[in-house]
């Protein structure tokens, strides 16, 4: 990673490059590169990401992304930092609303619930209550799937934020979103 010329505005630790979107209430989301190994140790793959830090994850979440190119090894890591150079698709995230966006317009990877999580959790930041309670009940609506118990946890914390929303308690919602993210810097030791 210390070879790899990422834009000034990012921090690498590791086998990760990122910056922070940040929002007046504290929540945070991760704009990332990372290199991930591939089955020649020679070789690695090389990824772009962005992660909603509030929506509990234990590690980093690749869903919201895609591979650079394809195979890179320590000959190719000139056309690497070119590609990286010239990769702008990570330049209009400046803001949650420039977020919204994005994830509206690029394939998510991951579960459907995941990316309901995201939406949700964001417009409950952004104080957008009607559009978090629409993707809230979308999670929720998982109940009635043949493998609910797969989302217990999203269904759980989407209840509980609907419940915050019913009571007209959004502060007890927005202090349990930071309490997930805390969990989730925490578990990607980026606090």
């Amino acid at each position: 990673m210390k070879e790899i010329e990422f834009p000034v505005n990012f921090r690498v630790e590791k086998r990760l490059a990122y910056r922070l979107l940040l929002h007046d209430s504290g929540a945070k989301i991760l704009v990332g590169f990372t290199k991930d190994r591939s089955m020649d140790p020679e070789s690695f793959y090389f990824h772009y990401f962005v992660q909603c830090l509030y929506v509990p994850f234990t590690t980093l979440n690749l869903s919201l992304g895609d591979r650079l190119g394809g195979l890179w090894t320590g000959n190719t890591l000139p056309q690497l930092n070119s590609e990286i150079h010239h990769f702008k698709k990570l330049d209009s995230l400046c803001t949650f609303e420039d977020f919204l966006n994005f994830s509206e317009n690029h394939p998510y990877y991951g579960h459907e619930v995941g990316q309901l999580h995201y939406l949700a959790l964001t417009h409950y930041i952004l104080g957008n209550y009607t559009a978090s309670l629409k993707y809230l009940q979308k999670i929720s609506d998982f109940k009635n799937h043949t493998h609910a118990h797969w989302f217990a946890k999203e269904i759980s914390n989407s209840d509980f934020l609907v419940d915050c929303m019913a009571t007209c308690d959004y502060e007890k919602g927005m202090d349990q979103i930071l309490k997930w993210q805390e969990q989730t810097m925490h578990a990607l030791k980026l606090i």
